[in-house]
Formats: structure tokens, C-alpha cells, sequence
């Protein structure tokens, strides 16, 4: 039965629950974008002890001053900062 018929039409509820679709469409868009954001960007800067040791076994028995290409420097600090080794 028609909301008008039954006598509760209520312009400012009908509206109420407009905007809330809309904000709840916003709301899981982002909640979509943040997990597809997860294991690519927030999940190795707060955790980055995994992804280290895949790098290190990835680059053990290599020499990578050998593989780079063009003849180019392994890449330096341009300002000379000291950053002390973790190994």
C-alpha cells in the first residue's frame, strides 16, 4: 500500500533515506578501495621485516654492481647521510 494512503508520507523521511543510500554508497566505495589497498601500500609500511627478507633472499649470490644496466652506480644518498646497515 502507498505511504500517502496509509497517511505516512513524510517528506523529510523519505529524503532522510535518500541521502543515507548516498553516503552509504560513498562509504563502501571507500571501504573497496581501502582493501584492494591493503596488501599493496598499507600492509608492507607498517610490516616491511617480510618484505626485507624476500629481498634479501631474491638478491643472495648476486653481484649488483655486475647486473646494472648501462654501466650506471648503484644508487647513493645524493645529500651523503650515513645510514647504518642492518644485515
Amino acid at each position: 500500500m502507498d505511504e500517502r494512503v496509509r497517511g505516512y508520507y513524510n517528506p523529510k523521511a523519505i529524503e532522510r533515506k535518500r541521502v543515507l543510500k548516498k553516503w552509504g554508497f560513498v562509504a563502501g566505495f571507500a571501504a573497496v578501495i581501502t582493501l584492494c589497498m591493503w596488501p599493496i601500500a598499507i600492509s608492507p609500511m607498517f610490516w616491511p621485516e617480510k618484505y626485507q627478507e624476500i629481498q634479501k633472499k631474491g638478491r643472495a649470490g648476486l653481484d649488483i654492481e655486475k647486473i646494472q644496466p648501462g654501466g650506471m652506480k648503484v644508487w647513493e644518498d645524493p645529500f651523503g647521510r650515513k645510514k647504518p646497515r642492518t644485515e
